[in-house]
């Protein structure tokens, strides 16, 4: 039937009887014309659409290039040809033809079209767009329509009788070959618009080799090529084959991956995401001041620019207000916008793109129904052979448009989604740099760690396939209509059961969501405990309290795998009714149609076109119930995330910063009052007003809890100030009480990110007196510290961090305590040799709190800090005179000095000061111009107080002299047995209330000696050479070549075998129904008393014909019986073994974790273990069941489509080989590519938790130093390195799936083209059960691969969970040889040729030591930094164990114990406090095998009970993580209590006092003697003075026993090593530390 535009076209449109139903078709001259103008008029339509969108591209000058002229030239040379029909068609009217309107119509549009073209290819020139999509399409359609004209005018040519049209032939064939050129440079990149160098992204400091913390930059490798690909290559994701092709002949490493596009870097991302969550914006700013002030600082003049400083000043721009007033009003008292339309907003377009490609492809695939209609009719109503081969191509055509749209909008969803998560993770890290003490107290590491890897990494998963919410609708509705037009009413039916399940499913998405958020909160919960037990490792074995915190730690996962479990239920039960819904719908829908009336036959057509129908109809039910569980799963996390950027930050403009100036205050507080708490009722400090001068050496003194520290804290602007202004002048440095070191070199410690200056570097070192340490490092300044400083003592970790802020030279000195974790000979030097008004600081302004009280007199003027408040302030005479608040301070302090001599003395066994100095009365325990500042002080003091006689009164040992006299040095040494003048003012002069960071465990390893390079000449080599001896962290391992059998073998144990074996034959048996039903299906439509019109005709209302529908129906609805049941029983069945292997293998990983030695924890970054915990562990939670069902579903799917196409056309198995070695092919080479690609995306994704952990832990220091950008910078490029690998593995599965639908293409096409040529030996039933499944088995071949890579890839977790499964482990907890009851009852201990090693390979760290200890003595061990004192606390507890040699306790060899007997018998008391979150019973009692009245007996003695009996909640008091509640004084008291709880008779003190203050210290002393008064002592000490009255004295050498014998004989032998040592220190009268 002919078509007709009246007054559009002289002619016929169109013709069925010449175009159509024709051996030779020809088309019309009105149908040429229109669909010449046809892609022209699409362009016109998107037009204005994409100018808007490549306004969001930024602008450039660019040169025109080589190809960018030819393509103007050749677009310039189209528009002759459409300009040249105008003017024919306006010579056809003035000559009196009239030309009909499409003459005029079709080139106008063309003409206005490729004119357009040349504004589209200028504005893509200037946005540094060298391959454009939009162009390419348009030349692609323009030369596919052109195609028919050119056929037509030739085939109408050649007609016998016709004209020749040479004009028209010639005009129109040099427009096709003009456009196939235009086609051609529009497919070829033009490289020369994009710079041909990029800046790179390594974030080094200052380009220095010594820049602290710097990232080495990645080997100099070219951006990944898609973004300077050609559109064909883009589109087939061929820019990838040489990586691929890489990764196929050998293990690619990090250096063989390319650099992440630019628009993808962490850089731009964040910097588009902040312009739309304000809450960031001040926070970036402040990262561009630190910025400019970096650059302005120089090594000599550490100033401010004075442009920062108007800056500041101003304190009235919008970014500095609104993060005042977001820090100020909380999170919940005003409007903030939220982070989902923040995200949108900065990323929205790209995914709008995406979407809109993605509805292109779900639009397309209504185009098979259609093929397969025509097909089926072409097999039965005899038409044209060319019909059948033209549905084969246009089959061919929709495969792969659709291919090309699915897999284009995929990649920008997937680059979208990294987008999202770099902006995530790049906003945390910033966060957590700003956090306020009471924000970082709500958000805990393992929290915040959680939202870094689960939560950012599950949104960025979900986004590229957000589109199924979009897209799934439209079809479902799509397939509805059409199906309406098949059966009719009948559809309504089936529209029922969705009406009943989607409810269903929303209740279902409800309950999961509120299961989700406890799951990730539970989540929280674990990656904080087992942040806890990794930082406490030492503890924790040394007390053998791994099975308490083991139980702990399972506890919460049962928890969390129960939230898992009722999740993973009720998601089977949606697997279960959106997997047999369409078979549901199609069932019901075809009962109703034929019972409906009585013409309803179910015909092939109806039924396979329905069918296909049906099958388009699956997939987005079955995607969008997924898509709804992933974006609830995403919501949940958005939230998260947004609630930690939503917490309070620090107010940057409580501290006033202004530049240095030469003169004036440096520090400026007035009327200022301080909390740690915004909510606290009372401030912390009170009423301040300090005035510093520049150059002023101000040292604060006072109680213990009275706000020292936290002083310092207010000038730094960490506390919340109430009142009151803060002003400092100049750069600031800051040295915290507790050190924080990075995992880096000594050097790279002390440069903090500067450039290397050798002499100010050496200047450093000689002043911090690190030079002797550093000998003794096996690399010298090149050794790597190792975690938390494991492999440094405190006092060695307190110098380094001295060191810092020294070679920073800062205008301001905040130091809080350094020297009291230092010997009082080196904390001497370091006072007068850098603190000091001779010190290399004797410019700077220094603010020093400090307990030792000899100092003051050298200070230019003194506060007192009494409750809160300043009570004085003056100079060391002014006060004295006073005889105010500082004179009592003195006098409480020689008091206390008092009662610690008596205490020593108290013991009958001890050794007194004064009995040795009769022996040898030029020893000396204690400093002699230390002991004469002291007595001068206490001179003075009673010179100018009435109260001195009392004083005098409880030191009788002090000799009354005149105001103007010294006591004599001995008269001194008596009245001090052993005072140390080195008292931390640790966290407890702080109010309990303040929350504190994580204490780090204390020295766990010592380095064997080994002379430090020399540094007069850096060279890289020598430098590369001592780092790599120096290195303590092993690089992480990574497998290569394919995941081993044995890690699958170990998932599916874990999973149990016979429930996978069932799972297995459960996915079976449905697939056999599943395809019996299809079988049937074609049977039933073929049978010929349906298919023969006549006989349905007599037939129509018989019995007989209604029997025949029931039998068939009945058996249909069987086989549906059937898949419900098979589904339910692989679904529930695959949850449950999933649950199983997630509970087994996370208990084998923490069962190993807590068996493994200590000195995996040494060499292990804290962050690649927590790795383990999070990322691999929610891989095998909920990523590797996910995958492993879907690929058995697509492995019975695919295997089953060749089935049946097989057995409806058997020549098909001909081109399954062929296809099938294709298929193998692209496999070999993919999965080289993936597998490695997860790997290194799994191994670089821990130094990202490792730099978080340790920014978050020296957040202060960080922000004192003002090095927020140059971490942040760290940070960012860590986290693009990550995505590099990240980006390769998301492009790689697109890169194979193409390639795999290509086969699936060819495989519809040829079960097509068999179909058209065999239709006289097919029935209809048969092509549409044919084709049906061949439409069905790409998807189902492309998901199979991809799943099945998926599953090898995601295997790597479970490798790397296997690899920590199978750790070696410690010595067996338990033996067979018991110790005796009650032992050790004496306490004696015995080495016997014993020798030790750390690890395999390392020297020995003790040589043949052969000693005893007599049981009730008190031993003190001393030696030098690497002699092997803690090596032999080590030694005794086995968390090293013996080369060879043994010891025995109490006659019994302890390497025959297991550990439990052995260290549950013993008792230490560490260096640093470690305190567990949890209550105050759990940390003493974490067995809970105590009684109350045990504990609080325990706290009485350990002088808490006042303290405890205080709290509300008692023994419950929740003491927070890492014992944040508590003072550091309380937690190493806490210690005592559990020591006292065991009153084990062997006990050891591992320099347990070095870190607290005095009076701790003397608490400490004092109980262990009353406590511990018949049992053996072990005290390790650096310091002489601890151990003067032990018993005996050992003195430890490089590994040996240099001497043993009491302290009064070696000081009495001039050539004892002992009395060197003591010379050494300067103890002995008439000598200085050296």
């Amino acid at each position: 039937m002919p078509v007709n535009f009246t007054g559009f076209c002289k002619n016929v449109f169109f013709e069925e009887a010449v175009s159509w139903n024709s051996a030779r078709p020809v088309f019309s001259d009105c149908f040429c014309k229109s669909a010449l103008a046809l892609p022209s008029a699409a362009l016109l339509l998107l037009f204005i659409p994409y100018l808007v969108y490549l306004r969001s591209f930024p602008s450039y000058s660019v040169r025109w290039t080589r190809l960018f002229t030819a393509k103007v030239l050749v677009s310039a040379l189209l528009v002759v040809a459409p300009f040249m029909d105008l003017l024919k068609a306006a010579s056809q009217e003035a000559s009196g033809e009239e030309p009909d309107a499409i003459s005029y119509v079709s080139p106008s549009v063309l003409v206005v079209a490729l004119i357009v073209c040349l504004v589209v290819q200028s504005v893509e020139q200037k946005r540094l767009i060298g391959a454009s999509a939009m162009m390419f399409f348009f030349y692609m359609m323009s030369l596919l329509v052109s195609v028919p004209v050119l056929y037509t005018r030739i085939i109408m040519s050649s007609d016998a009788g016709s004209v020749l049209d040479v004009y028209g032939l010639t005009t129109f064939s040099s427009y096709l070959a003009l456009l196939l050129t235009q086609l051609v440079l529009t497919c070829i990149y033009d490289s020369g618009l994009t710079p041909a160098d990029e800046a790179d992204d390594s974030p080094t400091a200052t380009g220095s080799v010594g820049a602290a913390g710097a990232v080495p930059a990645a080997e100099r490798q070219p951006v990944f090529a898609e973004c300077r690909s050609s559109i064909i290559s883009r589109l087939t994701f061929s820019w990838l084959d040489r990586s691929v092709l890489n990764a196929y002949r050998k293990e690619i490493g990090e250096a063989d991956v390319n650099r992440l596009d630019p628009s993808l870097r962490v850089r731009t991302v964040h910097g588009e995401f902040v312009r739309y969550f304000p809450p960031l914006v001040a926070l970036s700013r402040s990262e561009r001041d630190a910025a400019e002030q970096q650059e302005n600082l120089s090594f000599t003049h550490h100033r401010v620019n004075a442009d920062t400083e108007q800056l500041v000043d101003s304190g009235d721009s919008e970014g500095d207000q609104l993060h005042s007033n977001d820090s100020r009003d909380g999170a919940g008292g005003r409007h903030r916008r939220k982070l989902l339309p923040a995200l949108w907003k900065a990323f929205g377009s790209q995914l709008i793109l995406s979407w809109s490609i993605m509805m292109i492809h779900g639009l397309l695939a209504f185009a098979n129904p259609f093929l397969l209609e025509s097909l089926i009719n072409f097999s039965t109503n005899g038409e044209e052979l060319w019909h059948g081969i033209l549905y084969t191509f246009l089959f061919f055509v929709v495969a792969v448009l659709s291919s090309i749209t699915f897999h284009a909008s995929f990649q920008l969803s997937l680059t979208c989604g990294i987008k999202f998560r770099s902006a995530l993770i790049a906003s945390i890290y910033r966060k957590s740099l700003t956090l306020t003490q009471e924000s970082r107290a709500r958000s805990t590491v393992g929290e915040i760690v959680n939202l870094m890897t689960v939560d950012s990494n599950k949104i960025a998963d979900s986004i590229p396939f957000f589109w199924a919410m979009l897209v799934s609708p439209v079809q479902i509705v799509i397939a509805l209509v059409m199906l309406w037009a098949q059966l009719g009413t009948a559809v309504l039916a089936g529209i029922g059961i969705f009406v009943v399940i989607i409810p269903v499913n929303g209740y279902i998405m409800a309950k999961a969501q509120k299961l989700e958020e406890k799951e990730m909160k539970t989540k929280d919960e674990r990656l904080k405990l087992l942040n806890e037990v990794l930082n406490a490792m030492k503890v924790i074995k040394l007390y053998a309290w791994e099975p308490s915190f083991q139980q702990k730690i399972s506890h919460v996962r049962r928890t969390e795998v129960g939230f898992l479990g009722q999740m993973s239920y009720l998601f089977s039960v949606v697997i279960i009714m959106w997997t047999v819904a369409p078979f549901l719908v199609m069932v019901l829908t075809f009962i109703t149609y034929i019972y409906s009336g009585d013409d309803h036959i179910l015909t092939a057509s109806k039924a396979f076109v329905s069918l296909t129908l049906f099958n388009i109809l699956r997939f987005p039910i079955t995607v969008l119930p997924w898509t709804i569980t992933e974006s609830v799963n995403a919501y949940v996390s958005i939230k998260r995330i947004q609630n930690f950027l939503f917490e309070d930050d620090i107010d940057e403009s409580s501290v006033l910063k202004l530049p240095s100036s030469p003169d004036g205050n440096s520090v400026e507080i007035e009327g200022a009052s301080f909390g740690w708490k915004r909510t606290d009722s009372e401030p912390l400090l009170k009423d301040v007003n300090i005035q510093v001068l520049k150059g002023k050496l101000i040292a604060i003194v006072g109680k213990v809890g009275c706000g020292k520290s936290s002083l310092l804290q207010s000038v730094l602007g960490e506390t919340v100030k109430f009142c009151g202004s803060i002003t400092t002048r100049g750069s600031v440095a800051y040295v915290p009480q507790e050190a924080w070191i990075q995992n880096l070199t000594v050097r790279d410690n002390i440069l903090f990110g500067r450039d290397f200056d050798q002499a100010r570097y050496d200047e450093a070192l000689r002043a911090c007196q690190l030079e002797k340490d550093l000998q003794l490092l096996t690399a010298g300044d090149a050794t790597e510290i190792g975690e938390r400083g494991i492999n440094l003592s405190g006092g060695q970790k307190q110098r380094v961090s001295l060191a810092r802020a020294v070679y920073q030279d800062s205008d301001i000195y905040l130091l809080d305590d350094p020297l009291a974790a230092v010997d009082s000979h080196v904390g001497k030097k370091l006072f007068h040799e850098v603190i000091g008004k001779s010190g290399l600081l004797r410019d700077k302004t220094r603010i020093l709190v400090t307990h030792g009280i000899h100092w003051l007199p050298h200070v230019d003027e003194i506060v007192v800090i009494d409750n809160g408040r300043i009570s004085e302030q003056g100079s060391y005479e002014h006060l004295l005179d006073h005889d105010g608040p500082f004179a009592s301070f003195l006098k409480e302090f020689f008091l206390h000095d008092g009662e610690r001599k008596r205490a020593s003395r108290s013991r009958d066994v001890s050794v007194s000061i004064a009995e040795i100095a009769a022996a040898a009365p030029e020893e000396e325990e204690e400093d002699e111009e230390l002991a004469a500042e002291k007595a001068r002080i206490l001179q003075r003091l009673a010179s100018c107080t009435s109260s001195a006689h009392e004083v005098c009164a409880e030191s009788p040992a002090v000799v009354a002299t005149s105001p103007s006299q010294s006591p004599p040095p001995h008269h001194v040494r008596q009245m001090s047995s052993s005072v140390n003048s080195h008292c931390s003012d640790t966290a407890d002069r702080l109010d309990s209330k303040r929350p504190s960071i994580v204490r780090q465990t204390s020295k766990i390893s010592q380095l064997t000696s080994e002379k430090l390079p020399s540094r007069d000449e850096d060279v890289d080599g020598t430098r590369k050479a001592a780092e790599q001896s120096g290195r303590l962290i092993d690089e992480e391992t990574m497998e290569s070549g394919s995941v081993s059998l044995k890690s699958y073998v170990f998932y599916i144990a874990a999973r149990g075998y016979h429930l996978v074996l069932m799972t297995i034959m459960a996915h079976l048996a449905y697939t056999v129904v599943n395809v019996a039903s299809s079988v049937w299906l074609s049977t039933w439509t073929s049978d010929p008393l349906f298919s023969n019109a006549s006989v349905t005709g007599n037939l129509n209302n018989s019995a007989y014909l209604r029997d025949i529908n029931d039998y068939y129906l009945s058996i249909y609805g069987i086989f549906g019986v059937g898949i419900v049941v098979l589904v339910g029983i692989y679904a529930v069945m695959g949850v449950y073994s999933a649950l199983r292997a997630s509970r087994s293998i996370h208990k084998s990983l923490l069962t190993r974790l807590f068996r493994v030695p200590m000195s995996f924890f040494d060499t292990t970054p804290t962050g690649r273990i927590v790795n383990r915990f999070s990322k691999d562990m929610e891989v095998v939670d909920r990523e590797l069941p996910m995958i492993i069902n879907d690929f058995l579903e697509c492995f019975m799917a695919t295997v089953s489509c060749i089935v049946v196409i097989s057995y409806t056309t058997p020549i098909f198995l001909a081109a399954v080989v062929p296809l099938g070695i294709i298929y193998a092919g692209i496999q070999v080479f993919y999965l080289p590519i993936s597998r490695q690609s997860r790997r290194l995306d799994s191994r670089s994704r821990s130094p990202i938790l490792t730099n978080f952990s340790e920014s978050i832990a020296g957040a202060a220091v960080i922000r004192a130093f003002r090095q927020q950008q140059r971490f942040v910078g760290i940070s960012d490029y860590r986290v693009d390195n990550n995505s590099r690998f990240y980006f390769l593995k998301l492009a790689s599965n697109r890169w194979l799936g193409f390639r795999l639908e290509l086969i699936g293409t060819a495989a519809v096409v040829i079960a097509a083209l068999l179909a058209v040529l065999g239709r006289d030996s097919l029935t209809p039933g048969l092509v549409g059960l044919s084709v049906s499944y061949a439409l069905q088995i790409s998807d189902a071949l492309n998901w199979m691969v991809r799943q099945l890579t998926e599953l090898e890839t995601n295997s790597v977790a479970v490798e790397r969970l296997d690899e920590y499964s199978n750790l070696e482990t410690e010595a067996p907890w338990t033996t067979d040889s018991l110790p005796p009851s009650g032992w050790p009852s004496r306490g004696r201990v015995e080495f016997c040729n014993y020798a030790t090693r750390y690890r395999p390979g390392l020297d020995l760290v003790l040589q043949g030591i052969s000693v005893s200890f007599e049981p009730g003595h008190k031993v003190g061990i001393v030696g030098r930094t690497g002699a092997g004192k803690s090596s032999l606390t080590l030694g005794l507890f086995r968390l090293i164990e013996s080369t060879f040699g043994h010891i025995e306790v109490d006659g019994v060899r302890i390497d025959r114990l297991g550990l439990h007997s052995l260290r549950s018998a013993l008792t230490i008391l560490p260096q640093e406090p470690t305190v567990f979150s949890g209550s105050l019973r759990s940390n003493l009692d974490p067995f809970d095998e105590r009684t109350d009245e045990e504990l609080w007996a325990a706290l009485d003695a350990a002088h808490l009970s006042s303290w405890a009996r205080g709290l509300s909640a008692g023994l419950a008091h929740e003491c927070g993580e890492g014992g944040t509640n508590l003072s550091v004084g309380q937690r190493q008291l806490v210690c005592l209590a559990r020591a006292l709880m065991r009153r084990s008779r062997l006990l050891v003190l591992d320099e347990a006092t070095a870190a607290v203050d005095l009076e701790t210290d003397s608490l400490i002393m004092a109980t262990v003697r009353q406590q511990f008064a018949d049992s053996t002592v072990i005290i390790i000490a650096h310091r002489l003075a601890t151990i003067m009255d032990s018993d005996r004295v050992m003195v430890l050498d490089s590994g040996r026993v240099r001497e043993f014998a009491p302290p009064r004989d070696l000081l009495a032998k001039q050539d004892s090593y002992f009395h060197f040592l003591a010379k050494e220190a300067g103890l002995l009268p008439g000598t200085s530390a050296k």
